[in-house]
């Protein structure tokens, strides 16, 4: 861990575009996480979580089903920082912005997925 932290540092002197793009991606991994904290409500009703427009269906399951979004959040905004940090130790900084800047497209879309799942289930009539 201390290594890690040493590696932070040496980012944050020697990088600093690295830098900011790591926080990026941390600043909106946590607007993924309190969006979906904000946006689960428990309750036993069952909500709707995907739409299949052959024969217009509605899935649903249990609530609980709406944590893993939140999971997915953290993983992107912490563990792709470690591995950014670790590849920009071996590869330097091109492969690591690439790597930061796909992270930062994966959690833009894991919001409009999170916005997509919420809004079904406001159309739906069920306010989760």
């Amino acid at each position: 861990m201390k290594e890690q932290l040493d590696n932070i540092k040496l980012i944050m002197k020697n990088d600093r575009q690295v830098f900011i793009t790591m926080v990026s991606l941390v600043i909106l991994s946590l607007v993924a996480v309190v969006l979906g904290v904000v946006s689960i409500h428990p309750s036993v009703i069952p909500v709707w979580y995907r739409y299949v427009s052959m024969g217009e269906y509605y899935y649903r399951v249990q609530w609980y089903y709406l944590i893993s979004f939140i999971i997915l959040a953290v993983v992107l905004g912490g563990l792709h920082n470690l591995i950014a940090i670790r590849l920009y130790k071996k590869h330097g900084k091109v492969p690591t912005l690439l790597f930061l800047a796909f992270s930062i497209f994966l959690v833009l879309f894991l919001i409009a997925i999170m916005l997509n799942v919420f809004g079904i289930n406001k159309e739906a009539g069920i306010w989760i």
